[in-house]
């Protein structure tokens, strides 16, 4: 019975035992296991949040570095606006004020970029040399407008001075968008004309207007543009200065627009990391800047990978594998004690020796370092890993001293002493140290403990070395977030999901709410206190729907109560759910930001938005408001009287459903300018429910949300009904006008003063100035001057007089041609500004002819002065010949004309009459040429005793006929007394000579005063003069009679006209043949004259 109890009971024990021991090793290795993939999920849930959190952060700053750029180049305007007339010194000044490498990296320099027209080019080029000689536009091509680079700044950027920016189209493109929408504009990836350009650079455009506040209109922004401010950007330079805050963690790459690929790629940062392994996280963020829409990709380095390891997985699975063995160990002994001592004497070799072999097998296979020391700590045995972290064999380090292989020099004294107190019975020594294999530095934590047998001196020290490198790093990573959390206005918490929320984490920078981190921590001040009452119902039922609905991230916003001084704030929460392996919420981990400001900010919005509805209800104005789709979704009673509605039947519908016939392509319009422009003003008719035609005057704005995404607009209409159809009847009337102003002869041009910029001008000013199809608005008025003083002169003129007249300027047409122009202006106001109205005539004919007309006028004078003297010098040198002649024909009758027959005397008669009438003509000729020659100077003269004097003269012929001559008092005039009394005889003897033969002869004399001077009539009763003959009869020599019917020589009425005309005057005459005649002439008030 001994024997066979002997034999079977161990063999029984054996069998159970081992089952018990499988039984429960395998069910610690399943829990282990069991905790080890959940923790494994949870660091990845954790990592995946911080890593687009991380990402949104990033992309936020470059964001707010483009807008900071943005501020740069609204600075830069603000320069341009304040300083009539920017200097280059002043500008340069300015931007080396600005230190852009320290401040703005990234930004290459920055320009002022100048609009020039064709017609202004070439006085922009010489303004330009004044700062810059060597300055020229290129590239070099005849346009109607340039964008010139002008005023550029630091020097390295000089090489884009006097670049024409419009002659690349994605900078033009740019240009004109900054230009029509008053806003940055961006151009797409482009490449700098400047030094060190990537290849991946970017210009930034802000348009610059003459006005000083943004025009409402588009074409108003085109009218009054004066240019713009550019910034080249460095992308690779400014991603760089980003990318070293993220260096190691995550690569970055930037795309202008959703596509990725190497067309639309701005900046790519990619490490070697991406050859070691494939990207375990990547999260992509959109932003709107500078009206192009970019897509920032990040993905995860492996040392961020590794940082975000908590270890807490892997020291999970040790400690669930040390302790199965332990377990198990201990299992095994037990149940090994039970055995018969027989039994355990024949298995002990073998079970030490598999003992022996699991021992081995764990300790080759171990990660860890394990060593066993004697007591002086020189090493003894040691595993594959041992030597690994050595970098030597394991044999290799027997009888070595374990400080001189792992312990850094100063270190080693510690660890000496800290030895001894192990020697002498002290607990377990735990050491962390520094270890060094070539360049690589890790981290390595000791655990020593004593293997001594009671009461007895020790023998062994063993000794577990684990690579804690990867965990310090982590640690660290995670105490430079938590110090950014603390710095920053985010605080974090970690709360139990449990009743009330117990805290188990809160930053420091909890102190903003009022409160300390230690009474959260301890449940001295519950969370749930902090929440305002009216709040903590609507959070909690919040939080309870989420989870429930299994989403792991929500947000929400509510107040919490400062403890210190009761003050309420407004936090918005982001609170990721965490969760274990079966799904159950086990915490939340919360970011709280104080929003306090922009919740007061955003309920002064709601309150405002209240009066403007109320405001809306009573205006008169229409108010309708759009969603992102069209559809209406708010209107006024204004608007529903204006289009006969109802709210019903507008609310859901467009726009385009009440347009008037002959606008819907003006509404497609207004639809596509509403999601890029955010203020707009313009005009559009309705139809109304009655089919009245409804014009309105439109002020519409666009809303874009805190992403730039466009969501809806609104807009006022003003009723202008009346307006239109009174501007249609102006319009109409000015139609007339213009015609009318265009059909005149002149042409009429409207310039402003200051600017001398033409506003206005009629079709008769465009042909004159041959400037074909072009119109001249808006062209500088000087152009249109050959010499530009002509037209400063007439200006100061006309603002001194307010009018001016007939003055004349050369004028240059079109083509460069010039012609001689009469001018005539004066002071307007046009469209609110003083002008100037100038009209031209052009008088190039009338100039050529005066020409011609004073060449032929002085060749005729100097002709008759030539005819003069001759006449002069030719009649005195005639008298004595004459006289000769005359006395000895007489003397000859008197001494022989008894001998001569009488055929001789009549011969006589005639030779000494011809002598005389020859002497008489001579003498008629004389006085002709002395007129002018040999005349008196003016003096006052009395006309009565001229005529008296004229009558005395006349004595005898007027006894001979009878004649009766009347003369009324006449006046004083300023003359030549002798020419003056020769002019009334001959008139008046004329009179007497030509008098009727069948009447006595009349002759009145009478004088009339005229605005210029007197008139003075002298009529006969005569026998007249046909009225063919009124010209001829003033011309020298010419008779209209015989010298048979009447004597004279054809002189008198020409020696008239010529002293009449000498004292300013003319005569004429007037008569009627066989009724007798009248000789007018006219002496003008003049002065007294040599």
């Amino acid at each position: 019975m001994t024997q066979a109890r002997t034999g079977t009971v161990p063999e029984s024990l054996s069998r159970h035992g081992r089952l018990w021991l499988f039984a429960i090793g395998f069910l610690a290795l399943g829990m282990t296991a069991l905790l080890w993939v959940r923790e494994l999920h949870e660091e990845e849930r954790r990592a995946k949040a911080l890593f687009r959190m991380q990402s949104e952060i990033v992309a936020g700053e470059i964001e707010a570095q483009i807008n900071l750029y943005a501020q740069l180049l609204r600075s830069a305007a603000g320069v341009h606006r304040h300083s009539n007339q920017l200097l280059r010194d002043e500008w340069r000044r300015y931007v080396e004020a600005l230190d852009l490498d320290k401040n703005f990296p990234g930004v290459s320099g920055i320009a002022l970029v100048k609009r020039v027209t064709a017609s202004e080019k070439t006085d922009f080029v010489a303004s330009a040399r004044r700062e810059w000689p060597d300055f020229k536009i290129y590239p070099e091509r005849e346009k109607e407008e340039y964008y010139v680079n002008f005023m550029v700044e630091p020097e390295r950027v000089y090489r884009a001075v006097g670049f024409d920016v419009s002659a690349r189209d994605d900078r033009k493109m740019a240009a004109d968008i900054a230009r029509d929408s008053g806003e940055i504009a961006i151009t797409a990836k482009t490449t700098l004309i400047t030094p060190g350009a990537s290849g991946s650079d970017l210009l930034m455009y802000l348009p610059l207007y003459r006005s000083v506040d943004l025009p409402k209109t588009v074409d108003l922004r085109r009218s009054h543009l004066w240019g713009w401010v550019a910034a080249g950007i460095s992308i690779p330079q400014l991603m760089w200065s980003v990318h070293a805050r993220v260096k190691g963690m995550a690569d970055i790459a930037v795309y202008d627009g959703l596509d990725k690929n190497s067309e639309t790629q701005l900046f790519k940062a990619q490490t070697q990391h991406h050859l070691q392994k494939s990207e375990h996280y990547q999260h992509d963020v959109l932003r709107t800047i500078g009206g192009r829409t970019w897509l920032f990709s990040f993905t995860s380095h492996p040392e961020f990978e590794d940082t975000i390891r908590t270890g807490r997985a892997v020291i999970i699975l040790a400690a669930g594998v040390a302790a199965t063995f332990l377990m198990t160990l201990t299992a095994w002994f037990l149940l090994s004690s039970r055995a018969r001592v027989a039994e355990e004497s024949k298995l002990r070799s073998e079970e030490l020796e598999r003992e022996r072999d699991y021992a081995n097998a764990l300790l080759t296979a171990s990660p860890a370092a394990i060593l066993t020391l004697d007591c002086d700590g020189v090493v003894v045995r040691s595993n594959p890993a041992a030597g690994f972290l050595a970098g030597l064999k394991p044999d290799d380090l027997v009888n070595k001293t374990f400080a001189s292989l792992f312990l850094p020099p100063l270190e080693r004294s510690a660890f000496a002493w800290s030895l001894s107190s192990l020697k002498t019975g002290g607990g377990p020594l735990v050491l962390e140290a520094e270890h060094s294999r070539g360049d690589e530095r890790r981290i390595i934590n000791w655990t020593f403990s004593a293997v001594r047998e009671t009461n007895k001196p020790l023998r062994y020290l063993v000794t577990v070395g684990i690579d804690v490198t990867p965990h310090r790093q982590a640690e660290d990573t995670l105490k430079a977030e938590r110090a950014l959390f603390v710095a920053g206005p985010v605080v974090v918490f970690r709360w139990r999901a449990e009743t009330g929320w117990p805290v188990e984490y809160v930053s420091p920078n909890v102190a903003q709410f009022g409160c300390q981190p230690g009474a959260l921590l301890s449940g001295e001040l519950p969370f749930m206190n902090l929440l305002h009452p009216e709040d903590l119902g609507r959070v909690a039922s919040e939080v309870s729907r989420f989870a429930a609905q299994g989403q792991d991230m929500f947000e929400q916003r509510y107040r919490l109560v400062r403890p210190s001084d009761g003050e309420e704030r407004w936090v918005d929460d982001r609170t990721l759910v965490e969760r274990d392996s079966q799904g159950k919420v086990v915490s939340y981990l919360g970011y709280l930001i104080d929003v306090t400001e922009r919740e007061r900010a955003e309920e002064a919005k709601r309150n405002s938005e209240a009066r403007i509805a109320r405001v809306l209800s009573m205006s008169s104005e229409g108010y309708w408001e759009l969603n992102a789709s069209e559809r209406t979704i708010a209107v006024n009673p204004a608007l529903l009287a204006m289009l006969d509605v109802d709210e019903a039947s507008i609310m859901g519908r467009t726009p385009r459903d009440f347009i008037a016939p002959g606008w819907e392509d003006r509404m497609t319009n207004v639809m596509v300018e509403r999601r890029s422009a955010a203020n707009r003003r313009f005009e559009m008719a309705y139809l109304s429910s009655a089919g009245r035609v409804v014009h309105t005057r439109v002020n519409a704005t666009s809303i874009f949300d805190h992403k730039g995404h466009f969501v809806g607009s609104y807009g006022l209409l003003t009723d202008i009904t009346a307006e239109k159809v009174a501007e249609d009847a102006m319009r109409n009337e000015q139609g007339r006008l213009r015609l009318i102003v265009d059909s005149v002869p002149l042409a009429l041009v409207i310039s402003r003063l200051d600017e001398a910029v033409v506003v206005n001008a009629n079709l008769t000013a465009h042909l004159l100035f041959g400037l074909g199809g072009k119109d001249m608005t808006g062209q500088s008025s000087y152009d249109f001057y050959a010499d530009p003083l002509d037209r400063k002169a007439f200006i100061e003129q006309l603002r001194r007089d307010g009018m001016v007249t007939g003055v004349e300027a050369r004028m240059r047409r079109g083509d460069g041609s010039t012609f001689w122009g009469l001018l005539s202006g004066r002071l307007i106001q046009f469209d609110g500004a003083e002008c100037a109205l100038i009209s031209t005539q052009d008088i190039s004919s009338r100039k050529q002819a005066e020409t011609r007309l004073n060449d032929m006028a002085h060749e005729l004078s100097r002709s008759n002065a030539e005819l003069e003297q001759f006449a002069y010098v030719a009649s005195h040198d005639l008298q004595e010949p004459l006289r000769m002649i005359a006395s000895y024909v007489q003397l000859l009758d008197r001494r022989y004309g008894e001998k001569l027959d009488q055929d001789a005397k009549e011969y006589i008669a005639y030779a000494v009459e011809g002598a005389k009438r020859m002497q008489a003509l001579i003498t008629d000729l004389l006085e002709f040429s002395r007129v002018n020659q040999k005349s008196d100077p003016f003096i006052r003269v009395d006309l009565n005793r001229v005529v008296g004097d004229a009558l005395k003269n006349l004595t005898v012929i007027k006894r001979e006929c009878g004649a009766i001559i009347d003369v009324d008092p006449l006046p004083e005039v300023v003359g030549d007394p002798a020419q003056l009394v020769r002019l009334f005889q001959n008139l008046i003897g004329n009179a007497v000579k030509y008098r009727h033969p069948d009447r006595k002869p009349e002759v009145s004399v009478k004088a009339r005063s005229l605005d210029e001077g007197w008139e003075i009539r002298v009529a006969d009763n005569g026998i007249g003069i046909a009225e063919n003959y009124f010209d001829r009869i003033f011309i020298i020599f010419q008779r209209l009679h015989t010298r048979g019917d009447y004597p004279g020589t054809g002189i008198g009425l020409a020696l008239c006209k010529k002293i009449v005309e000498r004292h300013g005057g003319h005569i004429r005459v007037e008569s009627v043949e066989g009724q007798g005649s009248a000789f007018i002439f006219n002496l003008p008030l003049g002065q007294m004259s040599a």
